[in-house]
């Protein structure tokens, strides 16, 4: 009877609730141990989707509406985002969901730069010509390359291809002249004029030559000259 006493007296003192309350965190401990252990130590649904979100979504080179120049002719072959079912040869092209603006952007640029104050097109679909009018064009026009032979198949009189001096992006459809034979865009272009205000070019034979590589009244366009960018909408005044 007296041991009985003695344990029940050990309990209710302040030395043998600590004990027992240690007792208890080791269990829980114990379990928490054997969850993780089940469970492979993955983190939570949340942590995980978490971490998932910080991944680049542009690590191939892609581009979003918005998106840079730079992204934009990360990626320079011939057709952008063609979806007919006619062969194309599998390209996909710089920046097919680049989004330029629906009216035209003059570009600004740091002093000494280029700038670009407007753009027209004549001639119709069929055989357009782009007219680009602005300031400090120079007087000669960047050296390119001749783009006869493409990634798309061969071609003549194709004009050429300037790196990213010159290009021209008719979005979603097809880009021009950006990149470097034979792996540049498909579709080159063409000089007819060069000054410090005005630059004047068609495109080549490549023109025309899939689904819808051809500028339509409406359509978004986004195109360089000297590296500096200039957005709008196909309209063609003659």
């Amino acid at each position: 009877m007296e041991k009985d006493e003695s344990s029940k007296s050990f309990l209710t003192s302040l030395p043998g609730i600590l004990t027992a309350l240690g007792t208890l965190v080791a269990a829980a401990a114990g379990l928490v141990a054997l969850f993780l252990s089940n469970s492979g130590g993955r983190p939570s649904t949340a942590a995980s989707i978490g971490a998932a979100s910080t991944a680049s979504p542009l690590a191939s080179g892609g581009s979003s509406a918005g998106t840079s120049v730079q992204n934009v002719i990360g990626n320079p072959v011939g057709n952008v985002g063609n979806t007919s079912s006619s062969n194309d040869g599998g390209h996909a092209g710089p920046g097919g969901n680049a989004g330029p603006s629906t009216s035209p952007s003059p570009s600004t640029s740091p002093s000494g730069q280029p700038v670009i104050s407007a753009v027209s097109f004549t001639g119709g679909s069929a055989a357009p010509t782009v007219i680009v009018s602005g300031q400090g064009f120079g007087n000669s026009a960047p050296a390119g390359q001749p783009d006869n032979t493409t990634t798309c198949g061969p071609y003549t009189s194709n004009g050429d291809d300037y790196g990213n001096n010159l290009w021209f992006i008719d979005n979603g459809h097809f880009a021009a002249g950006i990149g470097t034979p034979p792996n540049g865009s498909c579709i080159g272009i063409t000089i007819r004029s060069w000054s410090s205000n005005q630059v004047t070019y068609q495109f080549g034979n490549a023109y025309n030559s899939f689904d819808h590589w051809y500028i339509s009244a409406g359509d978004q366009y986004t195109l360089s000259v000297d590296g500096v960018p200039y957005s709008g909408t196909v309209n063609f005044s003659g």
